[in-house]
């Protein structure tokens, strides 16, 4: 009789043990899931046309902002490291 009770208590604190490990895993996931890429789009202040470094003329200067000229010939510089990316000042190139 003793033999049965203690069976009995070793299953049931094994299926307890096992559904709060599951518990621990699926939280545990969630935590160390990677963030999603972030990223932002900035356009031209004359044609509104968007500024991708792909169509566009686009460098790094030594001063840390990122420089921009768009087809139209406006050549815009940006400040990326405040949380919104902020327009210092465009020249016209054309």
């Amino acid at each position: 009789m003793k033999t049965a009770f203690w069976v009995c208590l070793s299953l049931c604190i094994g299926f307890v043990l096992g559904l709060l490990w599951r518990e621990f895993k699926q939280f545990y996931t969630a935590i160390q899931r990677p963030a999603q890429k972030e990223s932002c789009r900035v356009f031209c202040p004359c044609c509104r046309q968007l500024l991708v470094a792909g169509q566009s003329a686009c460098w790094d200067g030594k001063d840390g902002l990122v420089y921009y000229t768009c087809e139209c010939g406006v050549q815009s510089r940006w400040d990326f490291d405040p949380p919104v990316p902020v327009l210092i000042g465009v020249t016209r190139t054309i």
